[in-house]
């Protein structure tokens, strides 16, 4: 009975007020927010990696906007001035293919991200099923959530590719 408070307490509680953090909207966006869960172990140093990462796809989102819509004003901007000779329409043609490729594997590295978020959260899921079976289903989900946490550095690291890809294609835009 002790080992199931503990349980209940330290891995069971705190795993699905991590949960809470994220879900599908009734619209089918995405729900990712920050989310305390109280405890100082690993799911405590998991939720403060996975806040970390919701912080990074909150500014890489905010981030994107903003070059979306520097993107759009600066092609305003270029056809705005059509008489130009047709070398400067190549030129400009040349500048959008980049960006928008750029902009495709950005996006194809997102849907990874997230899928390696619905795969953390699905993990996670089967932890807190596990949780109160018996301590040898303990070890079980405690390697489960390791695996999370090195999924987590995984996004992490993404993040920070993304986000050099996003600020190359912002310098890329600003030269042209």
């Amino acid at each position: 009975a002790a080992s199931y408070r503990y349980i209940r307490r330290n891995i069971s509680a705190p795993i699905s007020a991590l949960l809470s953090g994220f879900g599908r909207n009734q619209d089918g966006t995405y729900r990712l927010h920050a989310v305390s869960v109280g405890v100082s172990n690993d799911v405590g140093m998991l939720a403060d990696s996975l806040n970390g990462v919701v912080g990074q796809l909150q500014s890489f989102l905010s981030n994107t906007r903003g070059a979306a819509e520097s993107v759009t004003t600066a092609s305003q901007h270029l056809y705005s001035g059509a008489d130009r000779t047709s070398q400067m329409t190549e030129e400009v043609a040349t500048s959008i293919a980049h960006v928008s490729a750029d902009i495709s594997s950005q996006i194809g590295e997102m849907k990874e991200s997230m899928r390696i978020l619905r795969d953390m959260i699905e993990n996670l899921r089967t932890a807190a099923a596990n949780a109160g079976e018996t301590m040898s289903q303990t070890d079980r989900a405690e390697g489960l959530i390791s695996r999370g946490v090195e999924i987590v550095r995984g996004a992490i690291a993404q993040m920070h590719r993304i986000e050099g890809t996003v600020n190359a294609s912002a310098d890329g835009v600003a030269k042209r």
